[in-house]
């Protein structure tokens, strides 16, 4: 007799409970011995959302996972699916966090929700967001390279390494990590910038001062693989003057070359030409059809081939991305007159694919 009652319980347990685990009916929603209403599961979301908005970095996974799973519960529980729901549920992905931006200030941690950068020349331009309540951070930095730099502090050219605080986007008060320009009011480290992947990563701290004169300190910063673009640039020297450009003409992955060219305002060129599958790595300079290949043109008609070397230091061919350095004498040919010297060159252009 006791074994039958044993054995009834044991059955009923696994039926209704499957005695500690929810299962789920036939519209994939969890149930706990009764089918959850749409209004629990919209309790249950807004819990979620509260959680997840606090996230940081240690907990994002986590968190990530309740807030997705709240989600769903929602949509299956609710009779009209939201779009927002499924949008917001899109967004998340696979929780795992490759890439982020966060910074400790007034007791609690701000993770971005959305993060972008640009390089133009060797300046930084970075930004993040928080959707959620629509606060900012501006990062400019000058001189980008792996390293330790003072934030607030004027450089030679009178440029200034700079983190700005906006509460929101529609506000004036703004705190940065600027003073008088001469003290400092913290630093930036700078501990990958990645031309394959195109991200940059790294750390800060600083003091936000307002026009009012109110501060904050804000501490922990850090940005993980933020992405970024990056604007064509280019730098030479022709008998110890800048070369000036003022176009700089992508080349055309075609025929086994990349090449491009950049001219000034007297429409002198420099045009460089290496093969489509170059590596990293320092060659010579060769005489077209080889490859890699140099000119320095003064004027339309006036050519003269490149005799020194080019050192490739990033290509990118999933990206059209190539950056390297040069040097070479210019050497007449055809109808050119004269020899040159072109040196200190380097150059990050977006070429075309093919």
């Amino acid at each position: 007799m006791r074994g039958n009652i044993f054995f009834k319980g044991l059955i009923t347990c696994f039926l209704f409970y499957t005695c500690n685990e929810p299962f789920l009916d036939i519209n994939g929603v969890y149930l706990n011995g009764h089918e959850i209403s749409c209004e629990e599961a919209e309790d249950n979301l807004i819990d979620a959302e509260s959680n997840f908005s606090h996230v940081t970095s240690d907990d994002y996974s986590e968190l990530c996972e309740a807030y997705k799973n709240a989600l769903l519960e929602s949509i299956d529980a609710c009779d009209e699916a939201d779009e927002e729901l499924i949008e917001q549920l899109a967004l998340l992905g696979d929780c795992d966090l490759t890439s982020f931006f966060q910074v400790d200030f007034d007791n609690a941690t701000y993770l971005a929700t959305s993060s972008k950068a640009e390089i133009d020349g060797h300046t930084l331009h970075l930004e993040a967001m928080k959707s959620s309540t629509g606060e900012v951070f501006k990062i400019v930095l000058h001189d980008l390279d792996v390293g330790t730099f003072q934030l607030g502090v004027e450089n030679s050219n009178n440029q200034k390494n700079v983190v700005k605080y906006l509460p929101d986007n529609h506000t004036n008060m703004v705190l940065e990590s600027t003073t008088n320009g001469v003290e400092p009011q913290g630093v930036i480290t700078i501990t990958e910038v990645d031309y394959n992947n195109m991200w940059v990563s790294g750390t800060f701290n600083f003091t936000g001062t307002g026009s009012n004169g109110n501060s904050k300190e804000f501490t922990n910063g850090v940005f993980e693989r933020i992405v970024f673009t990056k604007k064509d640039d280019f730098f030479a020297k022709v008998d110890g003057v800048e070369f000036v450009d003022v176009d700089i003409i992508p080349g055309i992955n075609n025929f086994g070359i990349i090449g491009f060219k950049v001219v000034d305002d007297n429409r002198a060129s420099i045009t460089i030409g290496v093969a489509h599958d170059v590596t990293i790595g320092t060659y010579n300079f060769a005489t077209l059809p080889e490859v890699p290949s140099g000119d320095y043109s003064p004027t339309f008609d006036d050519f003269h081939r490149a005799n020194g070397t080019i050192s490739i230091i990033t290509h990118n061919p999933e990206r059209n991305l190539l950056i390297g350095s040069f040097q070479f004498t210019a050497e007449p040919v055809h109808t050119g007159v004269g020899t040159y010297e072109v040196t200190e060159g380097h150059f990050c252009v977006t070429y075309i694919g093919s």
